[in-house]
């Protein structure tokens, strides 16, 4: 008789353990299958968010959609590996859509292009002559078209002599514009 009581308790036992083991089991696959579902849906979340970005890439290249554009700005403000790429947008809405706020962000991004992602006003200065060039040009058509932050980058750029001849004479007219607009507001 004692041998059956063990013999039971053993079988007790080892159905326990078979199904602790079934639980375990079944708990590895369902935090597999949540890992996989996870992945997938970072996978779809990554392909959908390329399909909006691609929309608001066209309505800007196709309409020169301001809002559009200003999304982008923010893309590539949180993307800073790839904001050279809002270089060429912001080229688009200057010279096909005249929208002359975009002068500013071409500056910013050539000067990141340039410095390895990282925008330092006093990097202009070690611009070749020719993208010096370029970028003085929509500095200073920004700042023809009422473009402040062309105006304020000016101001600055000629006060401290960066990347070009000091010029007192410019710095102050400009402070006199960048003033007279700041108490408009």
């Amino acid at each position: 008789m004692e041998m059956s009581l063990v013999g039971i308790k053993k079988d007790k036992i080892m159905k326990k353990i078979y199904y602790l083991l079934a639980i375990l089991m079944l708990t590895l696959i369902a935090c597999h299958d949540d890992e996989k579902t996870n992945l997938e849906k970072e996978h779809l979340n990554i392909l959908n968010n390329s399909i909006k970005l691609s929309k608001i890439k066209n309505k800007v290249i196709k309409n020169g959609d301001i809002k559009s554009y200003n999304k982008l700005i923010s893309y590539y403000v949180k993307n800073q590996n790839i904001n050279h790429e809002l270089l060429t947008y912001s080229i688009l809405m200057v010279e096909k859509y005249k929208y002359y706020r975009a002068c500013s962000y071409i500056y910013i991004s050539i000067i990141n292009t340039y410095n390895n992602g990282v925008f330092d006003e006093e990097y202009f200065e070690e611009l070749n002559p020719e993208i010096k060039k370029i970028t003085l040009y929509y500095l200073n058509l920004g700042a023809r078209n009422d473009n402040i932050e062309c105006q304020i980058d000016l101001q600055f750029l000629y006060e401290k002599g960066i990347g070009l001849e000091k010029n007192n004479k410019i710095s102050d007219s400009l402070k006199i514009i960048i003033n007279e607009k700041n108490k408009m507001k």
